[in-house]
């Protein structure tokens, strides 16, 4: 058998990044020769080359072409060509639509996203900003969550201010940080909230209301939760 070292020469357009990387085979005796190259290869062998190109740089807007070779001397070359692509088609100034209705004509269409004028932000350029803002105009922390507008499934902060989220169309939440809902109050005996009887209002039971939240004719119910009769009806006395 002949054993002989065998390495892979990249020549190419200097603007070009080649990386190449010979994978030798240890249980066959190969042993590394440089990054490039293996030692005690044999007649039948095989050698694994890994190369990784790359463009430095772009010669025009969108696309650069570049050419070069590998070589393994004594066995030939392959030839290659480059294409590189240096920006997306959308990106050109033709694809481009100018205060887009989609960014709420403050801003243009750039393939897909939003590029917002001075002063405005968000991803549809929904926002905007004139001033420096004070500490009483940006989104506060909830101080029942401990995060910022409530946090994942409560609120989250658009434009500097918190949006609920809402779970149902009856379930609601609303206030400065989303700290505020209808389905979380006090609970009778039975765990019906406010006896069934009064509306939930941020936490609290308000028995003057219903919990559609019209007035209540029967005034006659408090308690934390509606659950006392007030009335002195149902009341006994000794005599």
């Amino acid at each position: 058998f002949v054993v002989k070292n065998i390495n892979l020469i990249a020549v190419a357009d200097p603007d070009l990044d080649i990386v190449v990387k010979a994978v030798c085979n240890a249980s066959a005796g190969q042993v590394p020769l440089g990054d490039n190259g293996c030692t005690g290869v044999r007649l039948g062998d095989t050698v694994i080359f890994e190369v990784q190109i790359s463009a430095k740089t772009c010669r025009n807007q969108n696309k650069a072409t570049f050419n070069g070779t590998l070589t393994v001397p004594g066995t030939g070359e392959i030839p290659f060509t480059i294409e590189a692509s240096c920006g997306c088609e959308c990106e050109t100034t033709s694809e481009i639509v100018s205060n887009s209705a989609d960014c709420n004509n403050n801003g243009d269409l750039t393939c897909g996203i939003c590029d917002c004028s001075v002063n405005y932000y968000g991803e549809s350029c929904q926002c905007n900003q004139t001033s420096v803002l004070t500490a009483n105009e940006v989104c506060q922390v909830n101080t029942n969550t401990g995060k910022v507008c409530g946090g994942t499934g409560v609120g989250e902060c658009i434009c500097n201010r918190c949006v609920c989220t809402h779970p149902s169309a009856a379930q609601r939440r609303w206030g400065d940080t989303c700290e505020c809902d209808n389905f979380n109050c006090p609970v009778n005996e039975d765990y019906e909230m406010c006896s069934l009887r009064g509306l939930c209002d941020c936490g609290v039971c308000d028995c003057t209301k219903l919990p559609d939240g019209t007035t209540n004719p029967n005034t006659q119910y408090g308690g934390e939760a509606c659950e006392c009769d007030l009335s002195r009806d149902p009341c006994t006395y000794n005599n």
